[in-house]
């Protein structure tokens, strides 16, 4: 059997299987191991005592956004919103993105595309300002939350003075975590929810 050599780019996904983050094929795509690992990875750089990931954060703002449109594709486009996080392997913090500056969102957006042909996500709903706030304001409840930022408003070093969480996004956060859920049971219903709204996993 011939051996055949990694390519600059090829990144394991599991089951001697590889992707190619600088030259993404929808064949090549699992939602699988992507799922898997969007379920163990801690948002916040892991920085929080909460055990809370980047799957959780997903349900989050795919049922935020179910809410306040009633939308299955656009509730679609926000639970996948950050997928590929799982293809990389990692959630690197919003700080450092823009330290690199536009290389990074480069690399996401090629496999975003791959994420939209395979899990039928309407082309570039991802980006859409509705899935943008919902992101944002999910950003800034956990922030206020998980103290990564404070609650006093004259205090905030990046949450705005003038921002109070949404009910609904502290609702959704609060229950994501009271669920009790460990990893497997994230991953269960991050395929659920991806069926639910319409999208394919197989």
């Amino acid at each position: 059997m011939i051996r055949k050599p990694l390519a600059l780019g090829d990144m394991s996904v599991g089951g001697l299987r590889y992707f190619n983050v600088l030259d993404p094929v929808a064949a090549d795509f699992d939602i699988f191991p992507v799922v898997h690992s969007l379920s163990r990875i801690r948002r916040w750089g892991g920085k929080i005592i909460v055990p809370y990931t980047v799957g959780m954060h997903s349900l989050v703002c795919g049922r935020v956004v179910m809410e306040r449109t009633g939308l299955p594709h656009f509730a679609l486009a926000a639970l996948c919103h950050d997928m590929h996080e799982g293809v990389l392997g990692f959630d690197m913090p919003s700080p450092f993105k823009r330290v690199l500056g536009g290389m990074m969102e480069g690399y996401e957006r090629r496999i975003d595309l791959v994420i939209e042909a395979r899990v039928s996500v309407v082309p570039g709903l991802m980006k859409h300002a509705v899935v943008k706030a919902v992101d944002r304001d999910a950003v800034n409840c956990e922030g206020l939350c998980f103290g990564m930022d404070t609650v006093e408003p004259d205090q905030r070093r990046w949450v705005q003075p003038g921002y109070s969480p949404p009910r609904g996004m502290l609702q959704a956060i609060q229950e994501e975590i009271a669920h009790g859920d460990n990893d497997d049971g994230v991953e269960a219903r991050l395929l659920e929810a991806v069926e639910m709204y319409g999208g394919r996993i197989r």
